[in-house]
């Protein structure tokens, strides 16, 4: 199954919500984003699964919260593989985290532009 960059709809959900305050949800995801991608980097040139996991865990939830499906399904492979300690199958899943995390972005932007 392929899942969206973003679920328009969850954002449509968050907005009505919020009272149209989608930047208090918004604002702190875009802002760890990057942290929690450096995190998963930086666990794995360590080789250490339990950061691999953790930040893995963390992002799939929070992707999956603002409708980021994709990254959310890429997060809970690289999840699943962190507590199983097979950090050499989740090398080939880096480059994918990292563009649809930079998708996620694109998509957060140009859903916003169009609000």
């Amino acid at each position: 199954m392929t899942h969206p960059t973003l679920e328009k709809p969850t954002l449509d959900e968050l907005f009505e919500l919020l009272d149209g305050d989608l930047d208090a949800i918004l604002t702190p995801f875009l802002e760890q984003l990057p942290k929690l991608i450096n995190d998963i980097l930086l666990g794995m040139e360590a080789q250490q699964a339990a950061a691999v996991f953790h930040a893995a865990h963390t992002l799939k939830s929070s992707a999956a919260n603002i409708g980021g499906l994709q990254l959310s399904e890429t997060s809970r492979q690289i999840e699943a593989l962190g507590k199983a300690d097979e950090l050499d199958q989740v090398a080939p899943l880096l480059p994918q985290l990292e563009k649809q995390a930079a998708d996620l972005e694109q998509a957060i932007s140009d859903y916003m532009a169009n609000r």
